[in-house]
């Protein structure tokens, strides 16, 4: 039965080891012929943001201004892999890393995720997890993991 790949979800956060997942997903995105999402979640800055007693608010304008420069990293990022037959959107989300890839895969029905990984201590992965890992685990289709040392191969 062959393999059919339309659409790939990737996972960054501008890491050596998202980096090497993106040019691993352009590259299959070229192969497949396939649309590219390149997903960048970040945490709520008004839930991780010093309280007004403290005297600090955020501007007005903050997840706009957040936006706006995850978009030129993310383009920034795919100046070299990229090219004018590759489909991609990027997608920006607010939340924890591993919930949110899971609802884009199933939202976008994505046929493949690519998610960069970092080599983490065993214990810390025991007790803590990793988000590649809890995506491998509950993925609604196949994931492809990608360690830095990948980068530029």
């Amino acid at each position: 039965m062959p393999v059919s790949v339309k659409r790939i979800l990737v996972a960054t956060d501008f890491s050596v080891g998202a980096n090497a997942a993106l040019q691993h997903a352009c590259a299959m995105a070229r192969a497949f012929g396939a649309t590219l999402d390149v997903l960048h979640v970040v945490s709520d800055p008004l839930e991780q943001a010093p309280t007004t007693a403290e005297g600090y608010s955020l501007p007005a304008d903050f997840n706009q201004q957040l936006e706006a420069k995850v978009r030129s990293h993310a383009m920034e990022a795919l100046a070299k892999a990229w090219g004018p037959w590759l489909a991609v959107e990027v997608l920006i989300r607010h939340g924890t890393p591993s919930d949110e890839i899971l609802k884009m895969a199933k939202e976008r029905r994505a046929d493949l995720i690519v998610v960069g990984r970092h080599g983490h201590r065993l214990l810390e992965r025991v007790f803590l997890g990793t988000t590649a890992e809890r995506v491998v685990r509950e993925a609604p289709c196949p994931v492809l993991t990608v360690h830095a040392a990948d980068a530029n191969s």
